[in-house]
């Protein structure tokens, strides 16, 4: 599998900085239901006690990694917040190691290039952490990232090539969080579907 495969298809908490929260209920349509539990408001500006503080800093950080395609320091990131068996499991259901996401990130390192198209500039783009669930020393955390950005599609993904499209994507996702000896650690992140259009309208790809 080729480095950008993995990493388009593992790294499930890849996020982009600021937020929004219309782009975060529109997400919110996607999303599935998992076991009833106590849930936890977010609220922004709010005092938040572990693991809240703990997730959202997490969050926060990656946001502004991902913004700026640092995926060596998301790499570090990764390796000091997760457990040992952490997997990344994409839309598909593939599973993929804590070993194969981290080294694929360092691989590429920093400002790697989109491989189908040229991003011209960002329009909008942001993360929102809908809710966090707590059950005993697991934390269910429903997390969604979206982007709106102009890119010169070089390779005609999206019509012919060399013309400029306006693609957003919205992908959400959902992450478990466990304490292990008193500090919390991500052990599984899951990807959901992603909804993607170009130019105003769906895309389902090809």
């Amino acid at each position: 599998m080729q480095r950008w495969q993995i990493i388009s298809a593992s790294l499930v908490v890849l996020v982009a900085a600021s937020g929004s929260i219309a782009a975060g209920q529109e997400a919110a349509k996607t999303k599935t239901v998992i076991p009833v539990i106590p849930v936890i408001p977010v609220s922004p500006g709010v005092a938040m006690d572990k693991p809240l503080h703990t997730l959202h800093t997490f969050y926060a950080r990656l946001a502004v990694l991902t913004r700026h395609d640092n995926f060596k320091a998301v790499a570090d990131l990764l390796d000091d917040n997760t457990t040992s068996d952490w997997t990344s499991i994409d839309a598909k259901g593939t599973s993929h190691s804590r070993e194969q996401v981290i080294q694929a990130l360092r691989s590429v390192g920093v400002s790697a290039s989109h491989p189908t198209s040229k991003i011209v500039t960002y329009v909008t783009s942001g993360h929102i952490v809908e809710k966090i669930r707590l059950k005993g020393d697991t934390a269910y955390a429903d997390f969604y990232s979206f982007k709106t950005r102009k890119e010169v599609d070089t390779e005609g993904k999206y019509g012919a090539p060399g013309k400029t499209h306006r693609v957003k994507r919205v992908e959400p996702r959902r992450d478990v969080w466990v304490k292990q000896a008193g500090v919390w650690k991500l052990q599984q992140s899951r990807r959901l579907p992603t909804r993607v259009e170009v130019d105003g309208k769906p895309w389902k790809g090809r």
